[in-house]
Order: C-alpha cells, then sequence, then structure tokens
C-alpha cells in the first residue's frame, strides 16, 4: 500500500501507513496548513477506487475577530470574524450576560469573513465566545460592557426640601429597555427610609418624606446599574 498527501501548495506532507491486506491498512498524517489536501492510495501500484481524494483542513488559530466596543443595552453591536485564512468551516457565537444570554446572528459578508450582530438585554459585564468549527478561536473570549445610557434624575429640585413634608424626583429611563428601578435614601443618622417608586408614562417618579434635618443621600440604579449623578 502507498499513500501520497499532498498540501494546497503542493508540498508533499508525511505520513505513516501501518496494516496489511488482511487487517485493513490504517494511515496517519499531520497536515501543517489550512486548505484542500490530495490523497493517493495506490494499492499494488494500482490506484484504489475514489483516490485522490480531497480533505479539507480548518485551522481555527488563523481566525481573527474585529474589537467589540462597549454599547448601550438595546442597541445594535456588530463585529467581523475574518477566517478567510483558517480553511472552511462555520463560525458559532455565544453571548452571555449577568442574567440573560442575547442570541447573536452570524451572517456571510464574503471573501472568508463573518458579520455578527446582536443586542445586549441587561446592564453589566458581557463575555463574546468564538468558535470555529465547535473549537475556540485565539481571541476569545472577549469582554464588554453595557450600559442603559444617559438615564437621568431631576436631582436639582431637591437641593433644599422641607423636612416631614413629601418630596418627589423623576428617573427619566430616555428610552432605555424596561428595567427594576432601585432607590435608597440614607438621612443623616444612617437610617434607610422608605421610597414610593411609581411608573408614570415613559418615566419614574420616585417619592419620600426625609424625617429629620441635614444632608440626604440618594442613590438610584437602573437595571442594576447606578445611574449618573448617583449618590445625590
Amino acid at each position: 500500500m502507498a499513500v501520497k498527501v499532498t498540501s494546497p501548495v503542493g508540498d508533499d506532507v508525511a505520513c505513516v501507513v501501518r496494516g496489511s491486506a488482511l487487517t485493513g491498512f490504517d494511515v496517519q498524517y499531520t497536515p501543517l496548513q489550512a486548505g484542500r489536501h490530495t490523497i493517493q492510495a495506490l494499492y499494488a501500484n494500482m490506484e484504489i477506487v475514489g483516490s485522490p481524494f480531497y480533505p479539507e483542513v480548518y485551522d481555527p488559530a488563523l481566525v481573527t475577530v474585529g474589537d467589540i466596543s462597549d454599547g448601550i443595552v438595546g442597541e445594535l453591536v456588530h463585529f467581523e470574524v475574518d477566517h478567510s485564512r483558517a480553511g472552511p468551516g462555520t463560525v458559532t457565537v455565544d453571548v452571555t450576560g449577568p442574567r440573560k444570554q442575547p442570541q447573536p446572528r452570524v451572517g456571510s459578508s464574503g471573501h472568508g469573513r463573518s458579520d455578527v450582530t446582536f443586542r445586549a438585554m441587561e446592564a453589566g459585564d458581557h463575555t463574546v465566545r468564538v468558535f470555529f468549527n465547535g473549537h475556540s478561536v485565539p481571541a476569545s473570549p472577549l469582554a464588554a460592557h453595557f450600559s442603559y445610557g444617559n438615564i437621568s434624575a431631576n436631582w436639582e429640585q431637591l437641593r433644599l426640601i422641607p423636612v416631614k413634608r413629601p418630596a418627589a424626583f423623576i428617573v427619566d429611563p430616555r428610552g432605555a429597555p424596561t428595567a427594576p428601578v432601585d432607590v435608597r435614601i440614607t438621612d443623616p443618622s444612617g437610617a434607610q427610609l422608605t421610597s414610593r417608586i411609581s411608573a408614570v408614562d415613559d418615566h419614574y417618579r420616585v417619592e419620600f418624606t426625609p424625617l429629620m434635618m441635614g444632608p440626604h443621600t440618594l442613590s438610584v440604579s437602573y437595571g442594576g446599574e447606578v445611574i449618573p449623578g448617583s449618590p445625590y
């Protein structure tokens, strides 16, 4: 049994043939580059049925991944995976958030490149894992942080408020996806005050009643992330 393995550029690839006509033959070789190889197999100086064979070889180490920037929850994230030198194969992507797992879409952009898009569904750190034919690529995993954007609260009207009278302020998501609002109000003694949060149209109204004079601290988070200006 004689076997010849040729690389995509025409170089001979070393191979080892073991066995006999009675037990069958086992051929082992280690491809050194990605792409189509040619295998010619001869027995008794005659090419066997199906020869030559053309196995396709891929190399995940040759896959490169574009940068992923930090972003805003709900906005489209885009990056490119270049596998033009890695041989034939399929790109798959997993994205994991703090509690939710966005569903990425992978499409071909031509010339051995894949275009990946997804939308984060919550604020926090996300991990992006890229695979080529099921194997992790060198740049993977990647990390990106997502926030709810420029969420605001009208702190100004709380600069001076009377004691033992209801006070209120507005938290404005500014179009961010719906998420839990958490408010913590601490009086000068360190005690936590009770607050009431109600949804009004496209924003949230927070009401509380200060029980003593002096500076109070207000901390507001949206979807588990502290909003700009907090604590106030």
